[in-house]
C-alpha cells in the first residue's frame, strides 16, 4: 500500500494534512487565484498560486507549465524564487517567495497621490539596474518574459526588486539575442513594436 501524498495547500482548522496553510486571498484572476499562505513546519510565508486547469485551454496550460519552467530555473536575487508546484484536484498549485511591500505599478501610484512624492534620482537608478540584472539573467538562459511592467516589478523591505509573473516567459532552445519568438502574448499597453507589426522578436522586445 502506497502512501497518500501530502496535500499542497490547505486550509488551517478544516485541512488536518497539508504543507501549506491559506492565510489570505491576495489576487484573483480568469483561472484561479493567489493565496498568502504559511508553511506547517515551520510558519515561512510564501505566495501559492492556484490555477484551475478545468478552465484552461490547451494553449493557457502551455503558458503555465512554462511558467513553472521558467520561474524553476531561475536562480537569482532579483527574481521571484521558485518553491515547488503540485496538481490536485484538477488545479495547478504553484507555490513562490512572497515579496512583502507590493509592486513597483502600485508604489508609483501610491506616491503620485501622496503629494507627488516621486522616487529621487538614486532610487530610480537602484531600482532600474535591479530589473537588467534580471533580465539579463533571463535572456543568458535562453528565456524572454514578455510581460515586464510596473505590476510584475515586485519590491521588498530590504530594497529589492523581483521580477515576478512569468505567466507568458518561455524558454528557448537558441540564445534569444536572435529572432526567435513570433507568438502575440503580454499587456496591450507595454507590447514591443514587432508585436503589433506581426513580426518575429527577440530579447529586445523585454526591453
Amino acid at each position: 500500500m502506497t502512501d497518500k501524498p501530502v496535500p499542497l495547500l490547505g486550509q488551517k482548522g478544516a485541512t488536518t494534512d497539508c504543507k501549506y496553510y491559506k492565510r489570505k486571498l491576495i489576487g484573483t484572476g480568469s483561472y484561479g487565484e493567489a493565496w498568502l499562505c504559511e508553511r506547517v513546519n515551520d510558519g515561512a510565508i510564501f505566495v501559492a498560486k492556484a490555477m484551475d486547469l478545468g478552465k484552461m485551454s490547451a494553449r493557457d496550460k502551455q503558458y503555465a507549465y512554462s511558467e513553472i519552467k521558467c520561474l524553476a530555473n531561475c536562480d537569482h536575487p532579483n527574481i521571484i524564487k521558485y518553491v515547488e508546484d503540485a496538481e490536485e484536484n484538477d488545479q495547478l498549485l504553484i507555490v513562490m517567495e512572497f515579496a512583502d511591500s507590493g509592486d513597483l505599478d502600485r508604489q508609483v501610484k501610491a506616491r503620485a497621490a501622496d503629494n507627488f512624492r516621486y522616487f529621487q534620482e538614486h532610487e530610480v537608478l537602484f531600482l532600474f539596474l535591479q530589473i537588467c540584472l534580471s533580465l539579463d539573467h533571463i535572456h543568458r538562459h535562453k528565456m524572454l518574459h514578455r510581460d515586464i511592467k510596473g505590476a510584475n516589478i515586485l519590491l521588498t523591505s530590504n530594497g529589492l526588486i523581483k521580477l515576478g509573473d512569468f505567466g507568458f516567459s518561455h524558454q528557448y532552445d537558441d540564445t534569444v539575442s536572435g529572432v526567435v519568438a513570433n507568438t502575440f502574448c503580454g499587456t496591450p499597453y507595454y507590447l514591443a513594436p514587432e508585436l503589433w507589426n506581426n513580426q518575429r522578436y527577440s530579447k529586445k522586445a523585454d526591453v
